[in-house]
């Protein structure tokens, strides 16, 4: 009689057990499966995030090319006589005062003042006020800056220095920064002096920042990522991908479409539209085939050909799990 009770909550009980067995083993194979989704999607928000800031970078560059265009087309026609000095001067004003709105209308001040009209805290009329007396400011700060510009650097041709010159020269300056190595800062002072032909009237480490700053400005290609296992992601004003190593030379210039850092000796690249995988020297070794694809994790990755969903191996066979 005992036995005919005990018995069934036995069962019961493992049965109960196996079901939580199960649906826990589930949540953790979901978990393994979906785990690189969260951080792909931020590896993805990233380089979105770093694509942007070179789409505006690049955008403005265009901008400023364009006013410095027109103002030399004003100057070869006046230096032809087509256009006389009154008539140079007041087209000149009028692209200059272009210029100078379209600069204030990307400038924090200019969206705090065009927030606070939104909300309704500012009407036009003293949206309009402020906005004058911020193009005065602005003025002002121009003129300012133009009568001080004797010893400072305007300019730089930056192809005079590498992309590993220039980030070998950010290492060693930030390097002997820390270590207080004066020697080192002095000799790289003098390496900007006589690679740019130009003289230093600031002190020594506010003059290489100085080059620093405007060469970074100027640089075409830029590290997108951290290195790991001494290879580094790169970018370049195309919003093409590459890859460098740590001592800042290529492993793949710029071509890919997308790119990933490399996982378990791999990084997945998407060329054509096609995604695939390339090895630390920069061979392909899983072809381009790919309409989508995630990085290896414990050699496999997860790929799609079409509608069909697959898993593969890092030699690029498919593996049934």
């Amino acid at each position: 009689m005992m036995y005919n009770i005990i018995l069934p909550l036995i069962s019961r009980d493992a049965g109960a057990a196996i079901m939580v067995g199960l649906a826990s083993g589930l949540i953790l194979l979901a978990w393994g499966f979906f785990k690189e989704i969260p951080e792909r999607k931020i590896r993805k928000s990233f380089l979105k995030n770093e694509m942007e800031k070179e789409k505006e970078w690049h955008s403005k560059q265009i901008q400023k090319q364009q006013f410095e265009d027109r103002k030399n087309n004003l100057i070869n026609l006046k230096d032809k006589g087509i256009l006389s000095s009154s008539e140079y001067e007041e087209k000149l004003q009028k692209i200059e005062d272009s210029e100078v709105g379209s600069l204030i209308t990307e400038s924090d001040e200019y969206r705090q003042l065009q927030s606070l009209k939104e909300d309704g805290i500012l009407t036009e009329k003293e949206f309009e006020e402020k906005l004058e007396l911020l193009k005065k400011n602005y003025n002002h700060f121009s003129q300012e800056s133009s009568e001080h510009q004797e010893g400072k650097i305007t300019s730089l041709n930056s192809q005079l220095l590498s992309f590993k010159d220039f980030q070998k020269s950010k290492e060693i300056y930030y390097k002997a920064l820390s270590n207080d190595n004066s020697k080192i800062i002095e000799g790289l002072r003098k390496h900007f002096e006589e690679i740019f032909k130009i003289k230093a009237e600031n002190d020594t480490k506010k003059f290489i920042e100085e080059v620093l700053s405007q060469l970074e400005d100027e640089q075409n290609i830029k590290i997108v990522s951290a290195f790991k296992d001494d290879i580094a992601l790169v970018m370049d004003s195309q919003i093409n991908f590459g890859y460098i190593n740590s001592d800042y030379d290529f492993i793949v210039n710029p071509k890919f479409q997308f790119a990933e850092e490399f996982c378990e000796g791999l990084a997945l690249v998407r060329l054509n539209d096609k995604f695939g995988y390339i090895d630390t020297k920069g061979n392909i070794a899983i072809s381009l085939v790919y309409d989508d694809a995630s990085s290896f994790k414990n050699g496999i990755a997860n790929v799609r050909i079409g509608k069909e969903k697959i898993k593969i191996d890092k030699n690029g066979f498919k593996r049934n799990i």
